[in-house]
């Protein structure tokens, strides 16, 4: 068990902490802690009241700490409804032993989150947190819907099983409403579904309101923290020139930026080899990562601040596509499909073709803090692009008029 004494010791060498009391007895202590701490936390221009509670497997569930007036918080990501903040993600996460560490780092971020709060624009947070807000909303009751597939508001069919169950002999009213709150509704414009899911009951009329938003909130991922990551997925081939991308990197990090290049892809040639050992006699391992091809690059892409397209000849450009929509910043050789999607300074970069500086050059503008809002209007005019013009309605709705067109040519 952590002796309080030393506890509080930690947080009196805090600068932003104040008034910190050790607390035997307190409502958080039923919350399963063996023993707590209050103090103060200073923001820019108020303090807000902390508990700390420290659990007897600190080493394995850390330290909760919780907001004391947290009915008086405006809603901000990473608070729970008891005013709990959400600190860490401790999936897959093994805890050091040191406590004085660990103390003293939940509470910069502790911090953190509520400044974040309070004073910043967290439009990314609010995104990353939209699921587990709606999970901690009560009461609640789940749906099994079938969107529509023409996205238009519209009157749908629904089904609530809760309405036909009653309430059992001895069945205390609370269990009751539990158990109405556990039943499941269900909603579809398609009302042949309801028999698919073996479903009876009255089915009422509702609406399906279908809205288009203004603006959309995406996480701004880019250029969060160094050292920057610049993504080139595809087969590795001379065709695809990842030497390029390599060479240019080179140019930028002797310049003394902090960069990391990942090669995404199979290689089954010479020219795969070649690349590895290239990288190798060049010092570049620590910073030219080979990662094997997958289908699903969102992790990776989540990860990345810039996308890179060097191939000679692009066909329909699928990566920068790709890259639009995961809020990456393109760069592209200028030369077949790449060129046609990109729009230079407007959605992306471009650069000659081969020119090996040119690349580095177009890289170190986005590097650029100066650059910021520039690079921030070019993200997003790619993205409003890609959901206007590449969604896959939009694409299968284009084939099918192709092939009609054709099919009437041919009659």
């Amino acid at each position: 068990m952590i002796d309080m004494v030393r506890a509080k010791d930690i947080l009196l060498d805090i600068p932003y902490i104040s008034n910190t009391i050790i607390q035997e007895n307190s409502p958080y202590i039923n919350k399963g802690f063996s023993q707590g701490l209050q103090c103060n936390l200073l923001l820019k221009n108020q303090s807000v009241k902390l508990f700390i509670g420290i659990p007897r497997a600190w080493d394995r569930e850390l330290v909760s700490i919780y907001v004391v007036d947290f009915s008086a918080l405006p809603f901000m990501p990473h608070v729970e409804p008891d005013g709990k903040l959400c600190l860490f993600d401790l999936e897959g996460v093994l805890i050091d032993q040191n406590f004085e560490g660990l103390l003293e780092q939940c509470i910069r971020r502790a911090k953190e989150i509520l400044e974040k709060g309070f004073y910043s624009n967290n439009d990314s947070e609010f995104a990353r947190e939209f699921s587990s807000y709606w999970s901690y909303q009560t009461p609640k009751r789940y749906m099994k819907f079938v969107v529509p597939e023409n996205h238009k508001t519209q009157l749908i069919k629904y089904c609530d099983p809760a309405a036909m169950l009653r309430q059992k002999k001895k069945e205390k009213l609370v269990s009751f409403e539990n158990r109405k709150n556990k039943t499941e509704m269900f909603a579809t414009s398609e009302p042949s579904y309801f028999s698919l899911w073996k479903v009876s009951g009255s089915q009422l009329n509702g609406i399906f309101f279908h809205l288009e938003p203004n603006d959309y909130i995406l996480p701004h991922h880019a250029f969060e923290k160094k050292p920057y990551c610049i993504i080139l997925p595809g087969r590795i081939t001379k065709e695809k020139g990842q030497l390029d991308a390599v060479k240019a990197v080179k140019i930028l990090l002797d310049k003394g930026y902090e960069l990391k290049l990942r090669l995404v892809g199979y290689g089954i040639d010479r020219y795969y080899e070649f690349l590895k050992d290239y990288v190798t006699k060049n010092g570049l391992s620590n910073y030219v990562e080979f990662m094997e091809y997958t289908d699903n690059l969102k992790y990776i892409r989540e990860q990345s601040d810039i996308g890179v397209v060097c191939s000679v000849k692009e066909a329909f450009g699928r990566v920068t596509v790709e890259n639009f929509f995961s809020r990456i910043i393109c760069v592209g050789a200028n030369s077949g499909g790449t060129a046609e999607l990109i729009k230079n300074q407007y959605n992306g970069l471009l650069y000659e073709n081969g020119n090996i500086n040119d690349l580095a050059d177009k890289i170190e503008y986005l590097l650029d803090e100066n650059n910021r809002s520039i690079v921030n209007d070019m993200l997003q005019h790619a993205y409003d692009e890609a959901v206007n013009k590449f969604s896959t309605e939009r694409v299968v709705n284009q084939i099918l008029l192709l092939y009609a067109s054709l099919k009437c040519k041919n009659e």
